[in-house]
C-alpha cells in the first residue's frame, strides 16, 4: 500500500508547491529541450512543455502578489491560477513521466511518485460528498465538506480529495457543466473568494471526491448555493 505521501506527491502549501513546481519545470527543461547536444528526452512535444512553463509563469507571479499587500481579487487569482497549474501537472506528469526514458531516479529528482514497480488495487469511490456554507466573513463562502453520513471529515478510501464545481449565476442550473469554476482541495474546508461586485450575488456549487488516478471521480453532489456576504 503506497503512503500517503507516495499518493499526494503534489505539496499541499502554496509556499512548497512553488518551489517544487519549478523544480519540475527545470528539471523537464533540462532533459527535455535541446541547447546544445540531443536532450534525454524527446517524447514530449514542445508545446507541452512551453504549456507548462506558462503555467508555472501565471502560478508564481500570482503566489509573489500575496507575499506583500495585496487585495482579496489577488487572493482569488492565486487559489484559481492553483487549480489551472494542477489540472496541468497532473495529466502533464501522467502521460509523460511515468514510463521510460524516464527512470525512477528521474522521478525521485522531480519529487513525484515511484510506482513503476507497484501495482496497488484502485476502486471506485462510491461515496457522496456533503457540504454545508459559512457566510460569516464578507466576500468569502467557506464550505466544509465530508463523506455523506460521516462524523467525521475523513476522505474515502482512494480519494485524493474533493473536486469543487461553482459559479456565480442568476438562475438555478440544470446540470453541474454550468458551474464552470473547478478546484480540487485536498482537505475541507474550502473556501471561495468574490470580488465586490458578487456580494448578494447567489454562488452555486457542488462537490464530487477525486481519486488519484484518471476514472476514479465519485459522483457529483447535489447542487447548493450561498449568498456572497
Amino acid at each position: 500500500m503506497p503512503t500517503d505521501q507516495s499518493r499526494n506527491y503534489i505539496p499541499r502549501r502554496d509556499a512548497d508547491f512553488d518551489g517544487w513546481f519549478e523544480n519540475l519545470v527545470a528539471y523537464i527543461v533540462a532533459n527535455a529541450v535541446s541547447v546544445g547536444p540531443p536532450p534525454r528526452w524527446t517524447h514530449i512535444p514542445q508545446a507541452k512543455i512551453q504549456e507548462l512553463q506558462t503555467r508555472f509563469a501565471a502560478w508564481n507571479a500570482a503566489f509573489v502578489k500575496l507575499q506583500g499587500a495585496h487585495t482579496d481579487a489577488d487572493t482569488v487569482t492565486k487559489t484559481e491560477e492553483r487549480a489551472k497549474s494542477e489540472a496541468c501537472i497532473r495529466p502533464f506528469v501522467k502521460q509523460y513521466l511515468k514510463f521510460d526514458p524516464v527512470t525512477d531516479a528521474d522521478r525521485t529528482n522531480m519529487r513525484i511518485h515511484n510506482d513503476s514497480h507497484t501495482h496497488t488495487k484502485h476502486g471506485r469511490i462510491t461515496e457522496l460528498v456533503e457540504s454545508e456554507s459559512d457566510t460569516g466573513t464578507l466576500r468569502q463562502v467557506t464550505l466544509p465538506y465530508r463523506v455523506k453520513g460521516a462524523a467525521n471529515r475523513a476522505k474515502p478510501e482512494y480519494a485524493h480529495g474533493a473536486e469543487n464545481a461553482s459559479a456565480v449565476l442568476d438562475h438555478f442550473p440544470t446540470s453541474v457543466d454550468e458551474l464552470t469554476r473547478r478546484e480540487v482541495s485536498t482537505a475541507s474546508p474550502l473556501t471561495l473568494y468574490f470580488g465586490e461586485e458578487d456580494r448578494a450575488k447567489k454562488v452555486y456549487y457542488s462537490f464530487r471526491w477525486v481519486g488519484t488516478h484518471e476514472g476514479m471521480e465519485g459522483e457529483w453532489s447535489e447542487i447548493h448555493w450561498a449568498i456572497i456576504p
